[in-house]
């Protein structure tokens, strides 16, 4: 399908009406992956930051590699990002996800200041928006084939950045 064939296409209502009911429904049917570990296991112990954000990404990461078609990435960031554009409902479901996203982690990077794992005047409200941005870019960078050995080092890089 053209460009322009995909743009009549997305003015069809008949095609609006699949897109919305495939991005209501795919959330809940998508397959995880048999690795992808629940955030009750990678949560529970209250580990200190720079181990909550190794683990945090590396659940992602096993979400995002698996597919039986290939690596499939983040729906919010593959799928919902594109259709925000033109669906006012997919709009809000991304930016309160978003902004829930950032909301955690900013909760999490909180707690490490006050546990003296990074420094005390850190703004936690960019570390929280760099380690959300950091989720993004992998799920991008993975579905665009790149290597998890890849993939781990700028979840390294990120880290270190966060954790200083």
């Amino acid at each position: 399908m053209s460009g322009d064939q995909s743009a009549e296409a997305a003015c069809d209502p008949r095609w609006r009406a699949f897109r919305s009911h495939l991005l209501a429904t795919e959330p809940r049917s998508r397959e995880r992956s048999p690795r992808a570990r629940s955030p009750v296991s990678w949560n529970t112990d209250d580990p200190p930051l720079r181990v909550f954000l190794k683990r945090f990404y590396d659940a992602a990461l096993d979400i995002y590699l698996a597919g039986e078609g290939g690596a499939r990435g983040c729906y919010s960031i593959g799928t919902a990002a594109t259709e925000a554009t033109v669906d006012p409902n997919v709009r809000a479901f991304l930016a309160d996800s978003t902004r829930n996203t950032d909301a955690f982690l900013k909760s999490r990077i909180d707690k490490a200041r006050e546990r003296g794992e990074i420094a005390q005047d850190a703004d936690t409200t960019a570390l929280a928006y760099l380690a959300t941005a950091t989720m993004h870019t992998i799920a991008i960078r993975s579905r665009a084939g790149l290597a998890r050995e890849e993939l781990d080092a700028i979840v390294d890089a990120a880290i270190a950045v966060i954790c200083g």
